[in-house]
């Protein structure tokens, strides 16, 4: 039997019924996208509970980010080692770790490190795609990103319930029960009794690689707010390790990051889109709350968390609606348009931010956006699914995962950053700007995606 790289080797034979990773997967990627939307509303809150600046509570989400780029491509280099689903109930289990710290903090930094490690579930998205090849599961693409769109609308809701009820720790405590159903699910179907041997047989994980990319992001993600001169040193620190991480990737059989695989079309083309495009919808997350609840007189909404909820809601019916069309899209204009028709309806949500704050125009920004990330998250899915050989398929994924959340720590560091000094209506400016010129970027690179790999797909 092959692992579908080409290479023999036995795939990963577990007990589970065949049918359980199709809830599994959507109910694991459910339960942390929820979570993290659910904190947004509660910022606020966890401000004023440990008494920190704005600036310094944006670390909130940047942890998560941060994480997330480090841990992913470990991680999704580990389950072309050792099996997909043995490491999607081992990132289950470091994210149910995570909620605990991050519920029972005694200090904002402690709940900072509980993000952190929440943050690994980042690749629980490229290991569900990985999962969902592997099970043939012709949906799968379909079911994470409604999953991951749906929660958006749940987090925002539930969030403005249970925060009346308890203070912020109810968010976490309440999250914690999908995830330990997800792992006794994955558990106890005999995922984690998978033979020790490597799946494909090929490498180690590159620990060198993953701690100098760590020491990178740090630095950019540090020097992001701060003075001129010390956002200078950290950019001079994170140039020197990036070289260093060059030489070190060029010297390793299986580097953490495989710039290889950059150079195959679908996955160059679609790391390039999701990296620009990362920044601008992930910024829009911080930006809209924070206009929805501005004062009036500042030229927000004036608003609570609950109509935070109603301006997002569109967001997450739009983002679960339009994968339903990828398919019927993609026979008709290509895939090739169908990610240029996503980057577009970011751009045009993007822009819909700037215009005189109101209900009406932000829930049609943020569905704009959501549409476009819908159809854009599907339909690169799909183009990784059909053209990366099966022994790579949760490292392609990874490294596509972590450009777009590279684009998210970087969005949400720069508008906590920028708001934070009380001037929100100017300070949006620059933000949802600089974001459309990433989206300039994105149009460009989808313009060269090649046909060949349209019609593999289409075949």
């Amino acid at each position: 039997m092959t692992d579908g790289s080409g290479r023999g080797g036995a795939r990963e034979i577990t007990t589970t019924r065949r049918g359980a990773w199709g809830w599994i997967c959507p109910t694991g990627i459910f339960a942390y996208s929820t979570l993290e939307t659910m904190l947004i509303p509660a910022l606020p809150q966890i401000r004023a509970h440990y008494q920190v600046a704005l600036s310094e509570a944006g670390w909130v989400f940047s942890a998560l980010a941060l994480s997330g780029a480090i841990t992913t491509p470990l991680i999704g280099r580990a389950a072309d080692i050792y099996g997909a689903k043995r490491m999607f109930v081992s990132v289950l289990i470091a994210l149910g770790g995570g909620i605990v710290m991050s519920a029972t903090a005694a200090s904002f930094w402690q709940l900072v490190l509980g993000q952190a490690l929440q943050g690994s579930a980042l690749s629980l998205v490229p290991l569900s795609v990985a999962i969902g090849c592997q099970e043939n599961d012709l949906t799968a693409s379909k079911s994470i990103v409604i999953a991951a769109t749906l929660s958006t609308i749940a987090g925002f809701f539930l969030a403005s319930l249970l925060l009346q009820l308890a203070d912020y720790r109810i968010l976490y405590w309440v999250s914690l029960a999908p995830v330990l159903i997800c792992v006794a699910a994955g558990a106890l179907g005999g995922t984690l009794k998978a033979a020790k041997r490597p799946i494909t047989g090929d490498g180690d994980v590159d620990w060198i690689g993953g701690g100098l990319l760590a020491a990178i992001f740090l630095s950019i993600l540090t020097g992001i707010g701060a003075s001129a001169s010390t956002a200078l040193w950290h950019t001079i620190v994170a140039a020197l390790v990036l070289v260093i991480w060059f030489k070190q990737s060029a010297a390793t059989r299986n580097p953490v990051v495989d710039r290889r695989l950059l150079r195959h079309p679908a996955v160059g083309r679609v790391a390039v889109i999701t990296a620009a495009t990362g920044m601008g919808a992930f910024g829009s997350f911080v930006l809209i709350p924070v206009i929805v609840e501005m004062p009036r007189i500042e030229g927000g909404l004036g608003g609570n968390p609950s109509l935070s909820g109603i301006c997002l809601a569109g967001f997450g019916a739009l983002g679960a609606i339009s994968p339903f069309f990828v398919p019927w899209m993609r026979r008709h204009v290509s895939s090739r348009w169908v990610m240029q028709l996503g980057t577009s309806l970011i751009m045009a949500g993007l822009m819909g931010i700037l215009v005189p704050a109101s209900i009406a125009s932000l829930f049609l920004a943020s569905s704009a956006i959501g549409a476009g990330i819908g159809l854009l998250l599907t339909q690169g899915i799909d183009l990784l699914g059909a053209n990366v050989p099966m022994g790579r398929l949760a490292s392609a994924s990874a490294l596509i995962f972590v450009t777009k959340s590279i684009g998210h720590a970087i969005g949400a560091q720069a508008a906590a950053s920028l708001l934070s000094s009380g001037k929100a209506p100017a300070a949006v400016l620059f933000p949802v700007l600089l974001a459309c010129c990433f989206c300039a970027v994105a149009l460009a690179a989808g313009l060269r995606i090649p046909t060949s790999e349209q019609e593999k797909l289409n075949s």
